[in-house]
């Protein structure tokens, strides 16, 4: 739902240069120093059918996701996948900008959006993880489920106007370092996720507020009691 809270809030042309300054584009990134734009370039999208598409496969994969590692997890991972995947996005691009000494081909033509980029991670979780079958049946042929994932990735970029090879392609680097366990010292440990997911934390906010009022109430009566 954040997602298309944000579409409709900056798909209005009166929001472009909203939109604008929160998008992906490596150079402008680096000149302007906001690189707070690693981040919320996942949750913009250009078109209707760019997020119908995207929300889709997020409710696809989202839902076997969290079922798998619990809600508050997969809270946590999509914050994690959606940074990392901007930061490491941003590196390979510029990486490949330098290296290649300020190739045209390499620098973005337009603006990096759009959380097909976490979705790509999600994939790769999903089929590292979660799925029990680590082979795939393609075409007749038997596959592991991480070369699909390559294999998507390409006929993707080969079949989807203005697909980002590079961008997709971080999710996927950056899936396959969680299913390493890479990323784990920016999960929180076991014992907070289980808190967390059994509501520990806000029933004992719950219940120290009920009590605060309590003794607050418990003290004005006395307070009255004694004025009488």
């Amino acid at each position: 739902f954040f997602n298309v809270f944000c579409y409709v809030i900056t798909s209005e042309e009166v929001n472009l240069l909203t939109k604008a300054k929160l998008t992906m584009y490596p150079s402008i990134t680096i000149k302007t120093g906001e690189y707070y734009r690693l981040f919320t370039c996942a949750y913009l999208h250009g078109n209707i059918g760019h997020i119908v598409s995207n929300m889709l496969a997020l409710l696809v994969l989202g839902n076997s996701l969290e079922k798998f590692y619990g809600s508050m997890a997969f809270f946590v991972m999509t914050l994690d996948f959606t940074f990392f995947c901007g930061a490491v996005d941003f590196i390979v691009n510029v990486g490949l900008y330098y290296f290649t000494g300020g190739s045209p081909f390499i620098e973005y033509k337009v603006p990096g959006l759009g959380f097909s980029a976490v979705l790509f991670g999600y994939l790769q979780v999903y089929f590292g993880k979660v799925r029990k079958n680590p082979d795939i049946q393609l075409c007749g042929f038997k596959i592991k489920s991480g070369w699909f994932v390559v294999f998507y990735l390409i006929l993707n970029t080969l079949t989807t106007p203005g697909a980002s090879f590079f961008g997709h392609l971080s999710g996927i680097i950056v899936g396959f370092f969680f299913n390493r366990g890479f990323l784990a010292f920016s999960m929180p440990g076991y014992a907070t996720m289980a808190a967390a997911e059994a509501g520990i934390w806000f029933w004992r906010l719950f219940a120290s507020l009920r009590c605060y009022r309590m003794v607050t109430s418990n003290l004005r009566k006395s307070q009255c009691f004694n004025r009488g």
